[in-house]
């Protein structure tokens, strides 16, 4: 039995699952999966931001090729509607169709790796879209923040702002009227 980390090398190297898992295998490979998923998301974050090697190139489309002969091979159930037995059986009749799933993989290549670019592209342009709206909102900021003004600053204000008063039984005044007389 492999244990986790040869099972992710074996995949990002580009090998085939050469042995179909039995469930106890299954049953640890889940468990390892549930305790590393921290590191899984990290991992697939930092991805994101790169172009992948043509290994993993040849893994993803490997991987699509082996997808497509599955729902063939399923007739259109979901693979996680099989038992675990029904999902060894499936891969031991994958193991028997390498040399098909190579040639649709080696097919697929030209597309993943266009949709590999396409997905750098698209981060590229959210983080630009991101840098933007932080532009935007640090301008406005310092536009709008709100600090004490000075005396001369209020005063200012001050001259531009009519003030009103009130008298006792009299209409409303203009102080700077009032102030002239």
């Amino acid at each position: 039995m492999r244990n986790f980390r040869e099972f992710i090398d074996n995949i990002d190297n580009n090998d085939d699952v050469d042995e179909a898992l039995t469930m106890a295998q299954r049953l640890k490979m889940k468990a390892t999966m549930k305790k590393n998923k921290g590191k899984i998301k990290l991992g697939r974050k930092r991805a994101a931001k790169k172009l992948a090697s043509p290994e993993k190139l040849k893994g993803k489309s490997m991987k699509k090729a082996r997808d497509i002969l599955t729902k063939k091979l399923l007739k259109g159930k979901s693979k996680n509607d099989l038992s675990f037995a029904g999902r060894q059986s499936l891969e031991k009749k994958l193991d028997k169709k390498k040399a098909v799933i190579k040639k649709i993989a080696k097919k697929m290549l030209p597309a993943v790796k266009k949709a590999d670019k396409a997905k750098l592209q698209k981060n590229k342009k959210k983080k630009d879209e991101s840098v933007q709206h932080e532009a935007i909102a640090t301008e406005a900021k310092s536009k709008y923040y709100v600090t004490t003004p000075t005396e001369k600053e209020i005063k200012k204000a001050m001259k531009k702002i009519p003030i009103w008063s009130k008298k006792l039984g009299e209409e409303d005044v203009n102080y700077e009227e009032e102030k002239q007389k």
